[in-house]
């Protein structure tokens, strides 16, 4: 019961997200030269996954320093041609990431298909690095 209650609020997160922005706006890219922890030198990788957080949220650190830096998760993020960008919500130049996709809670995260800017997963909450991995490993083919 758990899973389709949080199936629905994922669908209606994905919904509200791709139903609430203007048409022909574009999401903000790490080309931009955002000042954000990257933890791929690529410039044009597949996937972009975006780590929405605050310095205060406990659980955004405990993500930095369970997942992100997990090595594990990171030869899976290169397998699947995938930048991390860490975003901080108390930083002036992440505020437009934060804004456009309408972030509410942290941590989020938000993977996008960098080929057509297409959202291809939203999750709201602490993910543990089995999970995470458990994720890209089925969504990204």
């Amino acid at each position: 019961m758990k899973n389709k209650g949080r199936i629905f609020i994922n669908l209606i997160i994905l919904t509200f997200m791709s139903g609430c922005l203007p048409a022909g706006v574009e999401p903000p890219l790490p080309s931009d030269n955002v000042d954000a922890t990257e933890t791929s030198s690529k410039k044009n990788s597949k996937y972009i996954v975006y780590h929405f957080g605050a310095t205060w949220c406990p659980p955004c650190k405990l993500m930095t320093k369970l997942v992100w830096k997990n090595e594990e998760v990171i030869d899976e993020l290169d397998k699947h041609d995938t930048k991390l960008i860490i975003l901080d919500a108390n930083k002036k130049e992440h505020k437009k990431y934060f804004k456009y996709y309408k972030i509410r809670s942290y941590p989020t995260i938000i993977i996008l298909n960098r080929r057509d800017l297409k959202t291809a997963i939203v999750r709201n909450g602490y993910m543990s690095k089995s999970t995470f991995l458990s994720v890209i490993r089925k969504k990204l083919l």
